[in-house]
């Protein structure tokens, strides 16, 4: 049986994708394990931006570092998340909170790959919460490319 020594736990952001960081640090504890939290910054959101400013003249001088600023604000955000939401977070488990901008599905296979990543623990649905079939479809993506396991943790069930 393997080892397991790093998890990456992807985010959106969502309370919904909490409980896969939720589990990912519950399970790491029990293993002593590394957690890597990792926020994806779909690419179209910048592109969105820039095309708004490109149409405005002025906004567009106030563009420079865009990127930086728009991840430097997600930062901000993934660490009020795991502070709010994921109290299990402590100094006796070893997190890595990481945002970047990509594809989402393609950067978190690219994450595991480049960081040997033993297991991926990650929500079935995210921000939108709708079903696509049964599996959000970033999930769906990583099922398929993953270089690891991966652990799809479920909605939970209405009563």
């Amino acid at each position: 049986m393997a080892i397991i020594k790093k998890i990456l736990a992807p985010t959106d952001l969502s309370d919904v994708s909490v409980r896969g960081i939720k589990y990912a640090c519950n399970l790491a504890k029990d293993v002593g394990a590394e957690v890597i939290i990792v926020h994806v910054i779909r690419m179209e959101e910048v592109m969105t931006v820039f095309r708004r400013a490109q149409e405005d003249p002025a906004a567009w001088n106030q563009m420079k570092g865009l990127e930086e600023r728009l991840v430097d604000r997600h930062k901000q955000l993934l660490d009020d998340l795991v502070n709010r939401q994921i109290p299990e977070v402590s100094s006796d488990l070893n997190v890595r909170k990481i945002v970047e901008v990509s594809e989402p599905y393609s950067a978190l296979i690219e994450r595991a790959k480049n960081e040997s990543v033993d297991l991926i623990v990650m929500s079935t649905h995210g921000r939108s919460g709708i079903p696509r079939l049964m599996l959000g479809s970033v999930t769906e993506r990583v099922l398929r490319g993953s270089p690891c396991p991966v652990l799809a943790i479920p909605l939970p069930h209405e009563n």
